[in-house]
């Protein structure tokens, strides 16, 4: 049985961008509807579909920061990244990952293999842990220890069957009621020996460490004593109904924000509004951004590698928004 602690019973601040009045002082437990989403691109910004929430608990301090994309908007489209250079993969800051790829937001994903020497730098050729899918091509494979995110393109798509794609040749896979739907799914789940997805197509798809959230219940692994520990964390997590995309952000050892557990990651993850949900890679990795109004991308929380710089990592999950006609 998982232990109350202080997070569990707060009271949370919360505070919008573009809220004027004092904040409000609400229960976490409350009813739900409680966590108001303010547009991400402010009140006349042209991200119609992406939404912003930032929170601030008490006892112990702790600050996130959440950003909600409508799966169901045409104009929102999620993005793995980034792509091999002559065949590698050089490390970005989720920032320039951003700027490069044209992204409205994105976030950290997959964690990776750190070289010796200390230091990560920009450029640096580091190894990607785990599932990367990148319009239908597979930039890093699967690691059957972990979980992935993973986005199935429609019924049937021009380029099936091209090398390099994770489709099925001439066909749109086992259940197509999959096509156009996000899931969290165990890696080894997404494909057979063949190589071929198990089900439906995937287009996209970004990897992380394991399952915090199951059909709104934290998970077996959250609630494990291996994952009490705090930590800045990064995590994704999708609607019940697969229309809504959640990436969330929860800063760490700083004065102001101590970090917070698997479980606890997962209890926020459900009161935003998420059904299921993993984390990606923490700690001084965790890093999400948005470029609100066309204006310049911007670091939404304050990585914890150090003076707050972000940290070079070999995976980000973006989102484009296409400009309405």
């Amino acid at each position: 049985m998982l232990k109350k602690s202080p997070l569990f019973v707060a009271f949370v601040i919360f505070s919008f961008f573009s809220c004027v009045s004092a904040p409000k002082r609400l229960d976490l437990f409350g009813k739900p509807g409680n966590f108001v989403w303010q547009s991400a691109s402010g009140e006349n910004g042209p991200a119609e579909g992406l939404d912003l929430f930032e929170g601030i608990f008490s006892g112990p301090a702790l600050e996130f920061w959440a950003l909600r994309a409508d799966l169901s908007n045409p104009d929102i489209e999620v993005f793995a990244g980034p792509l091999p250079e002559d065949g590698i993969i050089r490390a970005v800051t989720v920032s320039a990952f951003a700027r490069n790829h044209g992204c409205a937001a994105a976030i950290n994903a997959n964690p990776f293999e750190i070289p010796r020497k200390k230091g990560l730098s920009r450029g640096e050729t580091m190894r990607t842990v785990g599932l990367v899918v990148s319009g239908g091509v597979m930039v890093s494979p699967p690691n059957p220890r972990y979980d992935a995110l993973v986005f199935y393109g429609p019924e049937k798509t021009p380029e099936a069957g091209k090398a390099g794609r994770v489709s099925v040749s001439g066909r749109t896979g086992e259940d197509p009621a999959l096509a156009g739907r996000a899931a969290v799914i165990g890696q080894a789940e997404a494909f057979s020996p063949s190589g071929a997805p198990r089900s439906g197509i995937i287009e996209t798809a970004a990897g992380g460490f394991y399952r915090i959230l199951e059909g709104g219940k934290p998970s077996a692994q959250a609630l494990s004593k291996r994952g009490g520990v705090r930590h800045p964390r990064s995590a994704a997590g999708i609607s019940a109904d697969g229309r809504f995309l959640y990436l969330l952000v929860i800063d760490g050892r700083r004065p102001g924000s101590a970090g917070a557990t698997e479980a606890e990651t997962a209890l926020i993850m459900e009161r935003l509004g998420a059904a299921n949900a993993l984390c990606f890679d923490g700690g001084g990795s965790s890093a999400l951004v948005l470029r609100r109004n066309g204006g310049p991308v911007k670091v939404l929380n304050i990585p914890a590698q150090g003076l707050g710089r972000e940290r070079p990592v070999t995976a980000c999950l973006g989102i484009r928004v296409r400009p309405s006609l």
